[in-house]
């Protein structure tokens, strides 16, 4: 989740399965350890009216992102001056990460939206349409799980957007 300007390498861990669980305690600080991926691409064009949607871990690529963006608003003023909408979904708190979400959201002058499935409605195209009179014209960034995908996928196929041209998206299974 780190971006290339950050001087430090950052991970996105939800302990999952044998290998995650519990992995923060078996590796230390001075560790050697093999890195594999980053599996997968999302390209952002922060010059067009964006939504962001990150399911769970998938809000690692819009951690980079927001990085990313910060450092290219401070080197050209007319860069990143359309809005940026980010919703986070996400199946509990995490009172951390959320501080740090809207810190820097509010340092790239973005909106944010939480989204708790333990307690709020599940996101979803009418939310999106009531939050966005021009959502036809948005382009959405979606990293997060498959069925939350072909679900958003479809229902803004329904109201007309060119799902094809204006959806981007990364993918994972969890098991």
């Amino acid at each position: 989740m780190s971006s290339p300007e950050e001087a430090e390498i950052r991970f996105l861990i939800k302990e999952l399965g044998d290998f995650t669980n519990g992995l923060h305690k078996r590796v230390a600080v001075g560790d050697k350890v093999e890195l594999e991926g980053p599996y997968g691409k999302l390209s952002f064009d922060f010059e067009q009216p964006q939504i962001w949607i990150a399911g769970g871990v998938g809000i690692a690529p819009f951690l980079s992102a927001l990085s990313v963006r910060k450092s290219t608003q401070q080197g050209d003023a007319a860069t990143n001056t359309q809005p940026v909408h980010l919703y986070y979904c996400t199946h509990g708190r995490d009172e951390i990460l959320e501080q740090e979400l809207a810190q820097l959201c509010e340092q790239n002058g973005m909106t944010l939206t939480i989204v708790n499935s333990k307690c709020d409605k599940l996101l979803n195209v009418n939310q999106l349409q009531h939050d966005h009179a021009t959502l036809n014209k948005q382009q959405v960034y979606f990293c997060g799980p498959k069925a939350f995908s072909r679900s958003l996928r479809e229902g803004l196929s329904r109201i007309g957007m060119d799902v094809g041209k204006q959806f981007h998206q990364e993918l994972f299974d969890m098991r």
